[in-house]
């Protein structure tokens, strides 16, 4: 084994060390957020919890926005994960519907990973990362992972959707990024449905059935959509 074998091993043993640590930080951080809300959540404890010192986790991120950005960033790869596996099993459903029912397996399997996304903190970042990207700064890591996931889900949201359009006959009439813009407003919407069901008392088959109304309504005014 020659020294420059030798140096590129021991590189690869220290960045999958840097990399574990990191994700080990963000794994307590996220329950933390989920748990405690960003407001109430404290580095220090964090730190504990994790197994570190606070300047360990401020020497892989930033502030506590950043670390907020890179619990989002894993919490869109999870989410991306689900509906692609989701989409790649033998169903009945297309297009909207089938992105309905893809957020509802996630929702249903990591509700709190989804009370983050949804929880308003996407929009803050994302107008962070523009201003960022026209001033020509350069991103932290947090941040392009965030960039990278999301722009993940929304590509697979849009061949989804682009099926619904191409069998609508209104393709060419419409701007599939708007529609998936529109989208994600709804993803809220599911979740609070579902949380009210819960709290009413109702079946699985009860909620299904009020969510089928909402993702008939969406459906329709895609397939009579007109730019």
């Amino acid at each position: 084994m020659n020294d420059k074998t030798l140096k590129d091993l021991k590189e690869l043993r220290k960045e999958r060390k840097r990399k574990l640590k990191r994700d080990n930080i963000i794994k307590f951080a996220e329950q933390s957020f989920i748990e405690q809300g960003f407001d109430s959540t404290i580095i220090d404890q964090v730190a504990l919890d994790a197994g570190y010192t606070k300047a360990t986790i401020y020497n892989y991120f930033e502030s506590k926005e950043d670390l907020l950005t890179a619990v989002l960033a894993k919490d869109y790869e999870v989410m991306f994960n689900v509906f692609k596996k989701y989409i790649e099993q033998p169903r009945k459903t297309s297009g909207v519907r089938t992105i309905g029912d893809a957020y509802l397996t996630f929702l249903d399997n990591f509700p709190g990973q989804a009370s983050l996304l949804d929880s308003g903190r996407c929009v803050t970042i994302n107008r962070t990362i523009i201003q960022k990207e026209e001033n020509r700064q350069t991103l932290t890591e947090s941040e392009q992972e965030f960039t990278e996931n999301e722009t993940k889900v929304g590509m697979l949201t849009m061949d989804l959707l682009a099926q619904t359009i191409k069998e609508s006959g209104i393709e060419g009439k419409v701007e599939p990024l708007r529609i998936v813009k529109v989208l994600s407003a709804f993803m809220p919407v599911i979740r609070e449905l579902v949380r009210r069901g819960n709290v009413g008392g109702q079946s699985k088959k009860e909620i299904k059935e009020t969510l089928d109304v909402l993702f008939t309504i969406i459906e329709n005014g895609v397939k009579n959509y007109a730019d």
